[in-house]
């Protein structure tokens, strides 16, 4: 998720959006709720670049988990698909250690 621009844009590759509709949106509002933790933090610090835990550590990545699951539920989704995306909120560092731009780049999803 590119928060840093004028219009937060979402950032997916092939393996995400080739998937099922259902998937794909599901990650479209996780990811956009990583957008909505960074502004916040951003306006609670009267404009200042927030600490990056507030949206993309642990805890931020737990509650877009949570969020995900929610539009998943919402959107009548299967049980198995449930179960694939409560398993991550276990280990909520699944999407790797991207301390560097290139680390980020060789994301395939």
């Amino acid at each position: 998720m590119s928060v840093y621009d004028e219009v937060p844009t979402y950032e997916v590759g092939v393996a995400t959006w080739g998937h099922s509709d259902m998937w794909y949106a599901s990650t479209i509002a996780h990811d956009g709720y990583h957008s909505v933790l960074y502004h916040e933090a951003k306006a609670k610090s009267d404009g200042n670049e927030p600490h990056a835990e507030k949206w993309i550590g642990e805890k931020a990545e737990r509650e877009c988990l949570e969020f995900q699951l929610s539009t998943l539920k919402e959107l009548g989704a299967d049980k198995e698909l449930l179960i694939y995306v409560e398993r991550f909120k276990a280990s909520p560092t699944y999407q790797g250690d991207h301390k560097s731009w290139e680390d980020y780049q060789k994301r395939s999803w």
